[in-house]
């Protein structure tokens, strides 16, 4: 496994970076760059960043996929528990046919590569969580939405996304030593629109 990450702050003089991430390995290679503007046009609760890269990874044991992405993000914090991130994509998703663990028949229509692009947001809700990497008490909530059309950027997918996840962490004993931790986490997808269009890219179906 070899890693590289490369970083400028204080670009052009102001409290902007850009970061540079490479990763090599049996199962994920990646190479990203990411710009960040926080304080966006002098707002001290709003965010920018624009990025994009290429990931290949193995997802699951069933087939590995390739990733090339762009998006435009602002991510806002209008209180001290709350996040919200709105997001644009576009990305090039396809599946390595060599990796697919399913009917011969399928693996030309699997493999397929498709272009996905659209709208995506997102709420988090962090409360009560001293330290979130080791967490001991307080509740973590988590929303996404994403959805996509064929009329956006010359999309070949309609479907919509939703995934949902909730952790809460309750400390035990006297002493507060022990923590019972708990997740939960519910997904959904939905195709929609024209027959042609409704389909689920294999690398975007959640597992």
């Amino acid at each position: 496994l070899g890693e590289l990450d490369i970083s400028r702050i204080n670009h052009w003089g102001r409290n902007q970076s850009l970061t540079f991430r490479s990763q090599y390995g049996s199962l994920e290679k990646q190479i990203t760059i990411n710009y960040n503007a926080p304080r966006f046009l002098n707002h001290p609760t709003i965010d920018f960043s624009v990025g994009g890269g290429y990931i290949n990874a193995q997802n699951v044991i069933t087939f590995a996929s390739s990733t090339a992405e762009g998006d435009i993000r602002l991510t806002q914090h209008p209180n001290l528990v709350d996040t919200f991130i709105y997001q644009l994509s576009y990305r090039r998703v396809r599946v390595d046919a060599n990796t697919i663990q399913v009917s011969p028949d399928l693996i030309p229509l699997l493999s397929e590569p498709v272009r996905v692009g659209g709208p995506e947001l997102t709420w988090i809700h962090d409360s009560r969580r001293p330290e979130p990497l080791d967490a001991r008490a307080g509740m973590y909530n988590s929303v996404q939405i994403f959805a996509t059309d064929n009329s956006f950027l010359n999309s070949q997918a309609n479907y919509a996304h939703f995934d949902w996840s909730n952790s809460t962490y309750y400390p035990l004993g006297k002493e507060r030593s022990y923590v019972l931790a708990r997740t939960t986490r519910f997904g959904m997808e939905r195709v929609f629109g024209e027959a042609q269009y409704e389909s689920i890219p294999l690398p975007e179906r959640l597992y």
